[in-house]
């Protein structure tokens, strides 16, 4: 039971989980660092930051990617929304995609097609975008 309320109140947060050989990693938003911190899942030790200089000021969310083993950042630079990918294990900037599109991306998900839905807050509405992950 409360080894599946931890994974439940890191889900409130906008948590991302990964498996390498070598080991499974989680990474949450940090807000006011302006980046994504880096956990061993199974330990919770702090394994570092990724996105520090790229993320901007409103970290959103974060996801893995089933396709490509990026990780997608949903941030907020100069008051336009974006997804940035990372290598999850090197922290490596992989470019950016939907700027222009976004306003205030909330929430990242991936269908089985690898297809990137963004659910991006705009006012008091909230609208579903759909791309493709290489676009």
């Amino acid at each position: 039971m409360g080894t599946h309320m931890k994974a439940l109140a890191f889900g409130l947060l906008g948590m991302a989980l990964c498996s390498f050989a070598s080991a499974e990693l989680a990474f949450l938003p940090n807000t006011t660092g302006q980046s994504v911190l880096k956990f061993e899942a199974t330990t919770g030790e702090y394994k570092g930051v990724i996105g520090a200089g790229f993320v901007g000021a409103g970290v959103r969310c974060v996801e893995m990617s089933p396709l490509d083993g990026y990780l997608y950042v949903g941030t907020v630079i100069s008051g336009t929304g974006l997804i940035q990918r990372f290598d999850p294990y090197t922290g490596e900037y992989a470019g950016s995609l939907a700027s222009g599109f976004l306003t205030n991306p909330r929430s990242i998900a991936f269908r089985n097609d690898g297809t990137l839905l963004v659910s991006d807050q705009r006012g008091t509405s909230t609208c579903i975008l759909a791309f493709t992950a290489a676009t």
